[in-house]
């Protein structure tokens, strides 16, 4: 099942030959994790022990690990290469790239078994915005 929803409203890092800034990372992962399309899936109510929700980053980009700052949902970044805890969900970003000049992120919720492409739109300043978002079920 594929759902497609279009949504509107530091150091220099690499992602496939795009120039992102630890900021605009951290920017476009919250956006990314505050998406209400994406929200819906954690179900933290019903299941309070998958949290603080372990963002992987499989990419390698450097997303800031530890504790991500502004997100609305508890979330903790585990670098490339860490151990996430098996206890807890995890958000394992497999892709950071840039399509325009938005961020684009491709992502697995293994949890709720979902995978999804997210294209971000980072104004200049602060803030970023869900430009559209793509979830598949596995």
């Amino acid at each position: 099942m594929v759902f497609v929803v279009a949504l509107f409203g530091g150091c220099a890092l690499t992602a496939q030959g795009a120039e992102f800034s630890r900021g605009e990372l951290s920017r476009a992962l919250v956006a990314l994790l505050d998406s209400s399309v994406l929200e819906q899936y954690y179900h933290a109510d019903a299941f309070p022990e998958r949290f603080p929700l372990q963002v992987v980053d499989r990419a390698g980009v450097g997303f800031a690990e530890g504790a991500v700052e502004g997100a609305a949902v508890a979330a903790v970044v585990v670098a490339a290469g860490g151990v996430p805890d098996s206890s807890r969900a995890e958000l394992v970003v497999d892709q950071v790239g840039m399509v325009g000049a938005d961020v684009l992120m491709e992502f697995r919720f293994p949890a709720e078994g979902l995978s999804g492409k997210a294209t971000i739109f980072l104004p200049g300043g602060a803030g970023a915005r869900i430009k559209t978002l793509q979830l598949n079920e596995y």
